[in-house]
């Protein structure tokens, strides 16, 4: 059976990394830009074996009410949308987003009730953001690297 590139987006969040974490780092004064709502934007993501898929996708980092949202459309696998609960976040983006790195730890509610540790690390270098949520010993995950993002007023 043939897993469909579109899914991996779904599993990439799921593997088991950590269990229960409840605090919000920032390591640098600028961090602040770490409490804001932003939202990063991509048209094509890698799966675990470097596949390219073609895929709007939309990732909201959304501090405040703990949740990360991703929202993906492929012509392909049709759309896909669901929300991570943020536990913790170490932060370290300098307030334009040009360098530093954001380590967001928590996990995906599942439809029985049960939650899947999640680990997703944003990494900034010279103003270009990738994102890494990938476990090398499962093989699951998923990285891209994003065109644009932008801070969402509330």
């Amino acid at each position: 059976m043939k897993t469909k590139p579109l899914h991996y987006l779904l599993l990439c969040s799921a593997f088991l990394l950590f269990n229960s974490f409840s605090e919000i780092k920032f390591s640098n004064q600028e961090a602040e830009i770490c409490e804001q709502t932003i939202k990063y934007s991509t048209n094509k993501l890698l799966t675990p074996s470097g596949e390219e898929v073609a895929a709007s996708t939309h990732i909201i980092f959304n501090p405040a009410k703990k949740l990360i949202t991703v929202e993906s459309e492929s012509l392909n696998d049709g759309n896909a949308t669901f929300d991570t609960v943020i536990e913790s976040v170490e932060c370290t983006f300098d307030k334009k987003i040009i360098t530093g790195k954001a380590d967001y730890k928590g996990y995906i509610l599942q439809s029985d009730g049960t939650k899947s540790p999640v680990e997703i690390i944003l990494e900034a270098k010279d103003g270009v953001v990738s994102l890494v949520s990938y476990d090398e010993e499962k093989k699951l995950g998923l990285r891209t690297t994003f065109e644009k993002w932008e801070i969402v007023k509330e």
